[in-house]
């Protein structure tokens, strides 16, 4: 769930979307029969979901703050695992990027209940979303193990860009590895990548606010948060037990924290 447009609601569930309007109007986006959403990447005004079918769909919020499909749907012909786009720039109606993690499947494979036997490898892709190229493929990052998330951000490093923030691309793995590449906004390749061990446990990676920027949150057998403090990018072991899932949380009390899942307890 999460803020659409100026005024309104969208809710993602696995048989279709919601878009709740402020005048308290719904409308429904209905999964074809027989499928399943299985993963989805929101901002404020751009959506795209996977289906179980190995389809791409994508939707845009227009002027009118109308949620509208795109006419083409994409068929990847590998289940997708996951799905990330950035927010959208200031002044711009859209992100021009979507990154997918897919895994490409044998012939032994049921793509319909998500399980896929004898893997043959697995890629991150950089897709467009630009309106003369809309879903498809830019570039794309052969992995060393099935991906569990992945998360783009654009922070402040000055030790690659001192002037402008830098769009990275997270890509958790569910052996505990974590990978950071560069994306680069005009052609969309993927370039400096470095990895980081984080834990036994596969990662979910979170795009958090930390003193008014954007930060990322991953979550392994230990939480970790990747910030920017005086201008660099810093990678930090949180001292804490482990989270399932967190958000960024703001309230009187505490104008810039954390909210998180631990077990069955709220942290």
């Amino acid at each position: 769930v999460q803020q659409i447009g100026a005024d309104a609601l969208l809710q993602v569930h696995p048989h279709g979307i919601r878009h709740v309007l402020s005048d308290r109007r719904v409308n429904e986006w209905r999964v074809p029969s027989g499928k399943t959403l299985v993963c989805a990447a929101t901002n404020k005004r751009q959506v795209v979901v996977a289906l179980s079918s190995a389809e791409l769909v994508y939707f845009e919020l227009d002027l009118d703050g109308q949620l509208n499909e795109y006419q083409d749907r994409k068929a990847m012909g590998s289940t997708v695992l996951a799905l990330s786009i950035a927010e959208v720039p200031e002044g711009r109606q859209r992100t021009p990027f979507l990154v997918r993690a897919i895994v490409h499947v044998s012939h032994f494979s049921q793509l319909n209940t998500l399980q896929a036997v004898g893997c043959e490898d697995q890629t991150v892709r950089i897709v467009s979303l630009d309106p003369e190229s809309t879903l498809e493929t830019i570039s794309l990052q052969a992995l060393t193990a099935p991906p569990s998330a992945i998360c783009i951000a654009d922070m402040l490093d000055a030790g690659i860009n001192k002037v402008q923030p830098t769009t990275f691309v997270n890509i958790g793995l569910q052996n505990g590895v974590l990978l950071r590449t560069v994306l680069d906004p005009v052609n969309g390749n993927l370039t400096d990548t470095r990895t980081r061990f984080l834990g036994t446990r596969p990662i979910r990676l979170l795009r958090v606010n930390i003193q008014q920027n954007p930060a990322i949150l991953a979550l392994s057998s230990r939480p970790w948060l990747n910030y920017t403090y005086q201008n660099f990018m810093h990678f930090t072991p949180l001292i804490f037990e482990n989270l399932d899932y967190a958000w960024s949380f703001s309230a009187e009390l505490c104008t810039e924290g954390l909210i998180g899942i631990s077990g069955s307890l709220l942290r």
